[in-house]
């Protein structure tokens, strides 16, 4: 799912699964983005281990990623380099908080944002 030239979009209780590249990318060009109490689950099929469950572009304004499970889990394998990652460089608003990461092939977050617009905490890494 390719999040693009949006102001306010919200993905709530719902799963996201079985993409050939990321489960969700966030562009540049995105703002106010929510993705909450949702499943990411067995994307990169197209090369396992080279994308992750959710990219955001640094440069997306106000993004929250919230309270979802990602990794491997209902019936799907460990096939996502990250749970989540953000590009390199400075955000423009990015929380994410109480994910809990089940298995990504190199692990859950990978942060490259800096500013101080970033905060990224309470968030759980378990062996599935």
């Amino acid at each position: 799912m390719r999040i693009d030239k949006v102001d306010g979009l919200g993905i709530h209780d719902s799963r996201i699964y079985w993409n050939n590249n990321e489960g969700i990318y966030i562009t540049q060009n995105a703002k106010n983005v929510t993705i909450t109490d949702s499943r990411i689950n067995g994307n990169s099929r197209g090369s396992s281990g080279s994308k992750p469950g959710i990219y955001s572009h640094p440069s997306a304004q106000n993004v929250l990623i919230s309270g979802n499970t990602i990794g491997q889990a209902d019936g799907f394998g460990n096939s996502q380099s990250y749970g989540i990652q953000v590009g390199t460089g400075v955000s423009k608003g990015l929380l994410i908080n109480g994910n809990m990461f089940t298995g990504n092939v190199s692990g859950s977050i990978q942060n490259g944002a800096t500013g101080s617009n970033v905060l990224v905490n309470n968030n759980l890494t378990v062996t599935p």
